[in-house]
C-alpha cells in the first residue's frame, strides 16, 4: 500500500465548505439541563465497554445527558469525536465523509495545512479503511459518540458502523443514541 494521500489546502476546503461543522459538536444550546448523576456515572463505565446504547423516546434527554459527559470528559486524556446524525447520512459516503471530519479534531488537526487526507470521491469502504487507520495512530482512548442514529439508519449504515466498531483499535469507544434499536447485530 502506497504513503497516505495528502490533501492540498483548496482540496481541504472543498471537502469542508460542503460538510457542516456544527455536526460534528452537542448543540451549542440545550436549555436548563437536569443533572442525571446516576446516568452519567454509568455512562462513565463507556471505557469498559466496546459499544454503549442509549435508546429512548424523543424528549427524554439523551442528547443532554451526553453532551453533560463530554463536556466533564474533556479535560481527559480520552479524545471525543461527536456526530450528529440526519436522513442525509443514510449515504454511506456522505456518512464516512462526516465521520472523516469529526475524526480530524481526535489528531488535532482540524483547520491545519498538515492534515493527512482522504480525498472526498473515494468509495466509502475505502475511506472507512483510512478512518480506522487514522484511529490507530491515535495512543489515547478514543470515544466515538453518534447522536439520533435513527434519524440515519439502514442498510448500508448499519453495515459502516457494524465494520467500524470490529475493524477499530481496542482504544476505541462507540456511544450510540437512537430513538429506535440499531441494526448492529
Amino acid at each position: 500500500m502506497g504513503a497516505p494521500f495528502e490533501l492540498s489546502k483548496s482540496a481541504m476546503r472543498s471537502l469542508t465548505e460542503e460538510l457542516i461543522e456544527t455536526k460534528t459538536a452537542p448543540p451549542p444550546w440545550m436549555g436548563d439541563k437536569i443533572r442525571r448523576d446516576a446516568l452519567l456515572e454509568r455512562l462513565d463505565a463507556v471505557l469498559s465497554k466496546r459499544l454503549v446504547l442509549i435508546h429512548a423516546p424523543a424528549g427524554y434527554g439523551k442528547t443532554s445527558l451526553l453532551s453533560q459527559w463530554r463536556d466533564h470528559h474533556t479535560k481527559t486524556s480520552a479524545r471525543i469525536a461527536w456526530l450528529t446524525l440526519d436522513e442525509d447520512d443514510s449515504d454511506p459516503k456522505r456518512l464516512v465523509q462526516y465521520l472523516w471530519f469529526a475524526t480530524t479534531e481526535l489528531e488535532g488537526t482540524r483547520n491545519s495545512a498538515q492534515t493527512t487526507d482522504t480525498p472526498p470521491d473515494l468509495p466509502a469502504r475505502t475511506m472507512l479503511s483510512a478512518i480506522v487507520n487514522r484511529l490507530n495512530r491515535i495512543e489515547w482512548p478514543v470515544i466515538l459518540i453518534f447522536d439520533d442514529l435513527h434519524r440515519a439508519e439502514g442498510t448500508s449504515v448499519g453495515d459502516i458502523l457494524k465494520s467500524l466498531v470490529r475493524l477499530a483499535p481496542r482504544n476505541c469507544h462507540f456511544i450510540i443514541a437512537s430513538r429506535d434499536w440499531p441494526d448492529l447485530n
